[in-house]
């Protein structure tokens, strides 16, 4: 089971290092010819992405509840119903 998840993860590894490598290259052209154009809209994009991902966190962080004691019923039920004992052997 480890050999197949270490595998799979070097695929995950380079296939995104391809894509980068892919990214780079398409932008490559654009920023030579119209170097200002490039960073204009780069900078709309990368920074409509974070404005975003920030929101979103914002959002999340200020109505989700804590990470405190847990409320689901099905654990409580797990925590009293398995012994702790047995599992630690």
């Amino acid at each position: 089971m480890e050999q197949k998840k270490e595998k799979s993860d070097k695929w995950i590894g380079w296939t995104i290092i391809g894509f980068s490598v892919l990214f780079i290259g398409m932008c490559i052209p654009p920023a030579i010819n119209d170097t200002r154009e490039f960073f204009r809209i780069m900078g709309m994009v990368l920074g409509g992405g974070i404005g975003c991902t920030l929101t979103i966190m914002w959002v999340l962080q200020t109505y989700l509840p804590e990470q405190g004691e847990s409320t689901d019923n099905y654990e409580e039920w797990i925590k009293e119903n398995t012994d702790h004992e047995e599992l630690d052997k």
